[in-house]
């Protein structure tokens, strides 16, 4: 029962080497591929903090759904990385959570309920 340990083998290596291959910036545009696939140059729209680049491209490996949902962007100029806002607080823990709060702290307010989380 279970999975041969080379098809796991194999499959992690792959799942290595396509995460390594999209985040890197030497890659150029892949033609008729952009159409289907994340590729590094949608991938770089997704990490890019340019007003437009905004919350756009999640995809994993196929552009698909975010075509459908209205969330892809095309790489248009170069993107600049890094967050919108710089956070306030340098603590692990507040960095790591802090965006999962506003986010629910949005959603709350668009859905007009009271936020358990109080704003500091």
């Amino acid at each position: 029962m279970g999975f041969e340990p080379m098809a796991i083998l194999s499959v992690q290596t792959y799942c290595f080497l396509f995460n390594f291959l999209q985040h890197t910036t030497v890659i150029p545009k892949l033609g008729i591929l952009e159409e289907v696939l994340n590729t590094p140059s949608h991938h770089r729209v997704h990490h890019g903090s340019n007003p437009m680049y905004v919350n756009k491209n999640y995809g994993n490996t196929l552009i698909l759904f975010d075509r459908l949902f209205g969330t892809f962007e095309r790489e248009a100029e170069p993107p600049v990385y890094g967050l919108t806002e710089n956070p306030t607080n340098r603590n692990f823990i507040y960095l790591i959570f802090h965006e999962w709060i506003a986010l629910f702290r949005r959603t709350y307010v668009k859905l007009k309920l009271k936020s358990p989380f109080k704003k500091s």
